[in-house]
C-alpha cells in the first residue's frame, strides 16, 4: 500500500503542467532618462510585463540605439523615432518602415482663433501670431499662395500666443506646440492643422498652399514578429494602463495605435 502511494505521488509530481518561460522583450529608450520617451517606454515595459520578460535598456541617441539593436537581432525590441530626427544622417539607420512600424503620435500643431472668430484665415490684413521661423516660412507660403498679406507678429513662445489671441492682439496664431492651446479649448477653436492631412475634422494647412508638418513620435519594432506583438500591445492598451494613462494627459497629443499600419505609415511619410 504505502508504495503505491509513494508510485501515485511521484506520477503526480510528473503531470504538473511546466512554466512556460516568457519571451524576452527589450524596451529601449532611444530618448533622454526623463523625456517623453523614458516615460512612453517605462509605460510599456510595464503594460507587457504580463506577456514578455521585460528589460529596459537606455540608449540616448540613434547612434547608440542602432549599436543596441545590432546586438539583438532576432529577438523583440521596441524603441522611439522622432521625426526630428529625419534630417540627421546618424538616424536613418532606425527610421520606422512600413514593415516595422507599431505605431504613431501626433502632436497636432495648429492654427488656431478665438471660438467666436469667423473670418477664414486666407483674409488680407488678418494678424498672425507666431515663434518661429518654419512658421514664418508656412505663412509666408500662404500669402503668396492666396495674394494676401498677413500682419506677422513674432512672439517668445507658445503660451504667449494663446495669450495674444485671447487678449485680441492677434487674429490668428500658429503654433507646432499645442500644449497651451489645448488647455484652453474652451476660448479657442482649430481652423487648420499642420500636417499633410485632415484630423479629426480640421482640415490641413496645405489646402492653402503651405509645406507644413508637425512632429510625430512612431513606436518602433525589432524582431521577427511585428503584427503579433502589435496585437498584444493592443490588447494591454486600456482605460488605465500605463500606456493609455500617457495618452490621456498629453495635451495635443494623438495616438494612431488604434489605426491600421498603412495609417501610421502614411502619417510617418509625410511628417
Amino acid at each position: 500500500m504505502k508504495k503505491l502511494l509513494i508510485t501515485t505521488t511521484i506520477l503526480s509530481s510528473l503531470l504538473v503542467t511546466p512554466v512556460i518561460a516568457k519571451e524576452k522583450l527589450y524596451a529601449i529608450n532611444s530618448g533622454s532618462l526623463t523625456g517623453s520617451h523614458s516615460v512612453m517606454t517605462a509605460g510599456w515595459a510595464n503594460d507587457l510585463a504580463s506577456e514578455y520578460d521585460i528589460q529596459v535598456i537606455q540608449a540616448k541617441g540613434c547612434v547608440k540605439t542602432q549599436a543596441v539593436l545590432e546586438k539583438l537581432k532576432g529577438e523583440h525590441a521596441i524603441y522611439n523615432y522622432s521625426s526630428k530626427w529625419n534630417k540627421k544622417e546618424e538616424c536613418s539607420a532606425i527610421a520606422p518602415t512600413q514593415s516595422t512600424i507599431l505605431y504613431g503620435d501626433l502632436v497636432n500643431g495648429v492654427v488656431f482663433t478665438k471660438n467666436e472668430n469667423n473670418v477664414p484665415l486666407a483674409t488680407d490684413g488678418v494678424t498672425v501670431a507666431y515663434t518661429d521661423d518654419l512658421s514664418g516660412e508656412w505663412l509666408a507660403q500662404i500669402e503668396a499662395n492666396q495674394n494676401i498679406t498677413f500682419n506677422k507678429v513674432r512672439y517668445g513662445g507658445s503660451q504667449e500666443l494663446v495669450v495674444a489671441v485671447i487678449n485680441g492682439e492677434a487674429d490668428f496664431s500658429i503654433t507646432s506646440s499645442p500644449k497651451h492651446f489645448y488647455e484652453k479649448l474652451g476660448d479657442l477653436k482649430a481652423v487648420y492643422n499642420l500636417s499633410s492631412q485632415e484630423v479629426e475634422g480640421v482640415p490641413s494647412l496645405h489646402e492653402l498652399g503651405a509645406s507644413s508638418f508637425t512632429k510625430v513620435g512612431s513606436t518602433v519594432y525589432a524582431g521577427p514578429a511585428r503584427d503579433s506583438f502589435r496585437a498584444s500591445m493592443k490588447e494591454v492598451y486600456v482605460d488605465g494602463s500605463s500606456s493609455k494613462n500617457y495618452h490621456d494627459v498629453s495635451l495635443g497629443t494623438i495616438s494612431y495605435i488604434s489605426k491600421s499600419i498603412d495609417e501610421n505609415w502614411e502619417l510617418v511619410q509625410n511628417n
